[in-house]
């Protein structure tokens, strides 16, 4: 994976989150953000580990409001299809 870019977002969570856990035990959530324009809503992928999968799992519900700190990553899904993900550097709000 590599990372080239850093970005602020604010959104509303997309699904009731579920904290998942890694083979290596990490806690991880992947998540749908949000963002409404006057265009209509995009849909922007996230995921988030450790301590930040944590709190957005524990504090927030969906349609809760999130402010992000957040990595463009490149992602290969499982069916080996690459495209853009976002990471969670920090939970803002």
């Amino acid at each position: 994976m590599s990372s080239y870019q850093h970005t602020v977002m604010k959104g509303n969570l997309g699904h009731d989150p579920e904290l998942r856990f890694s083979t290596a035990g990490v806690p991880f959530l992947n998540f749908t953000l949000y963002l409404n324009g006057q265009s209509g809503s995009v849909r922007i992928p996230c995921v988030a580990f450790g301590d930040e999968a944590k709190e957005i799992t524990d504090e927030k519900t969906k349609g809760a409001t999130l402010t992000l700190q957040l990595e463009v990553i490149n992602h290969e899904s499982t069916s080996g299809d690459k495209a853009l993900k976002f990471k969670v550097i920090q939970l803002l709000g």
